[in-house]
C-alpha cells in the first residue's frame, strides 16, 4: 500500500519533469521551431475581396471521383539581359560571357489521379513523376550533349579544369547547380554553360519515379499538404522535386465557397517549408470569365478563366537574416493566367511569369526571369 502511494506521488512529479525536458528540447531545436510555423494539411482561408459584377456564378468542383490527367510542367529561366534571345542567336559565346547564369529550360512529365481515402469525405491527389530533363535555351537544340554525371550530388568538373574533387551542389545557390560563374576562367562561356546544363539535366532526370501526394478539399488541392516520396533519396533529388512542387502550388487554384460575379477577386495565404525554410505565399485570383451555360442558364461554372498574382517571402520571425542567395531562391513576385475545368481539379492549365524580389543595393537579387507553363496533355 505504501509503495502504491509512493508511485502515485511520484507520477505527477515525473510528468512535470518530462514536460520540462520536452520544452527544453523544443527550444533547442531550430528545425522544430520552424516546423511550428507551418501547419500541414491546413486548408487556407479564402477571403473574397471584390464580389464582381453581373450574375453571381458558383465555382465548385463537381464529381471528382475518377479525375485523372497527365501534365507537362516546363520552366524557362533567362537572365533579363538575354530575355529576347537575340543576343544568343547572334553570338552565344559573347552573350553567355556577360550573364551570371546561362538560360535554361526545365521539363517534367507527371501522371495524376484522385484516390479515395479512409474518410469518405476526403480525396487524395497522387502524382507520379514520369520523367524530367533540362537543356540550354536556344543552344544545342533539340537535346543536351550526351555526357552525363554519375552522382547527382557531385557535378562533373569543367573540361578545362584538372580532375579535382567536384564541388557538391549548394541548396542555397539560386542556380541549384553547384557551379559558379567563374569556376573555369580558361574555358569558354559556352563550355561552362553546357557543363551547367548537363548537371541540371542529370539532376532533374533523377526526379523520375518520385511520388507526390496532396489532400483535396472543397476549395481545391491543399497547398500545405504536399508530401514527397523518392525512389532514390538524396538532398539534390529532394531539391529538384521541391522545385517542381513549388510550381504545382502556384498552378492549383483555390476557389471561394460563395457565388461571385465576373471580375471578382479573392485571396489566400499559407506557409510551407521550402528547402527547410518557412515561406509565406500570398495568392490573389480574379475571375475573368466562365462558360456561356453558367452565364445564361445554370449559374454553375463548368469551366473558368482566372488571372493570378502572387508573392512569396521568407516567413517573418526567422532568427537568421535572409541572405541574397536565399532571397533569390525563395522570394519572388509573379502573375499569370489559369484555366480550370470544374470536373477535374487535376486538369491544370497555367501560364505564369515570375521575377525575384528587388533588393537593396547592399543585398542585390538575381536578374533571372522565369516563365512557367503547366498544361494537360491527356
Amino acid at each position: 500500500m505504501n509503495s502504491i502511494r509512493h508511485s502515485l506521488f511520484l507520477r505527477p512529479v515525473v510528468h512535470r519533469i518530462l514536460l520540462g525536458m520536452l520544452a527544453i528540447g523544443h527550444l533547442a531545436s531550430p528545425a522544430s521551431a520552424q516546423a511550428d510555423k507551418v501547419e500541414r494539411d491546413l486548408v487556407p482561408d479564402i477571403d473574397v475581396t471584390t464580389p464582381g459584377e453581373g450574375r453571381p456564378i458558383l465555382l465548385r468542383w463537381l464529381d471528382t471521383q475518377d479525375a485523372a490527367s497527365k501534365i507537362q510542367v516546363t520552366t524557362l529561366t533567362v537572365p533579363t539581359l538575354l530575355e529576347n534571345g537575340l543576343a544568343l542567336k547572334e553570338d552565344a559565346e559573347a552573350a553567355l560571357a556577360n550573364t551570371p547564369r546561362p538560360p535554361l529550360e526545365r521539363f517534367w512529365t507527371l501522371q495524376g489521379r484522385m484516390r479515395p481515402t479512409g474518410d469518405s469525405s476526403k480525396m487524395l491527389a497522387q502524382w507520379r513523376v514520369l520523367d524530367g530533363a533540362a537543356r540550354l535555351y536556344l543552344i544545342d537544340r533539340p537535346g543536351i550533349p550526351e555526357a552525363r554525371v554519375e552522382d547527382a550530388d557531385q557535378p562533373a568538373p569543367v573540361k578545362s579544369e584538372p580532375e579535382t574533387e567536384p564541388t557538391k551542389p549548394d541548396p542555397t545557390d539560386a542556380t541549384g547547380s553547384g557551379i559558379k560563374s567563374a569556376t573555369a576562367p580558361s574555358s569558354s562561356a559556352l563550355e561552362r554553360a553546357r557543363a551547367f546544363a548537363r548537371v541540371q539535366d542529370d539532376a532533374i532526370s533523377r526526379c523520375a519515379g518520385a511520388a507526390i501526394s496532396q489532400q483535396f478539399s472543397g476549395p481545391g488541392l491543399v497547398p500545405t499538404s504536399i508530401q514527397i516520396r523518392l525512389e532514390t533519396a538524396s538532398r539534390r533529388n529532394m531539391y529538384e522535386t521541391e522545385r517542381l512542387t513549388s510550381i504545382l502550388r502556384l498552378a492549383e487554384p483555390l476557389i471561394p465557397n460563395q457565388p461571385v460575379g465576373v471580375g471578382a477577386t479573392w485571396t489566400s495565404r499559407w506557409t510551407n517549408l521550402e528547402q527547410g525554410t518557412p515561406v509565406e505565399t500570398v495568392m490573389t485570383w480574379k475571375l475573368k470569365g466562365v462558360d456561356e451555360a453558367a452565364m445564361e442558364a445554370t449559374g454553375i461554372a463548368e469551366t473558368a478563366v482566372l488571372s493570378v498574382e502572387y508573392t512569396r517571402r521568407v516567413a517573418e520571425g526567422r532568427e537568421e537574416p535572409v541572405t541574397p542567395r536565399m532571397a533569390a531562391l525563395l522570394e519572388s513576385n509573379g502573375r499569370g493566367e489559369i484555366r480550370i475545368i470544374m470536373r477535374n481539379p487535376l486538369h491544370l492549365d497555367a501560364r505564369l511569369i515570375q521575377a525575384p524580389v528587388p533588393r537593396e543595393p547592399d543585398r542585390p537579387g538575381a536578374t533571372d526571369v522565369t516563365r512557367m507553363r503547366v498544361i494537360t496533355t491527356e
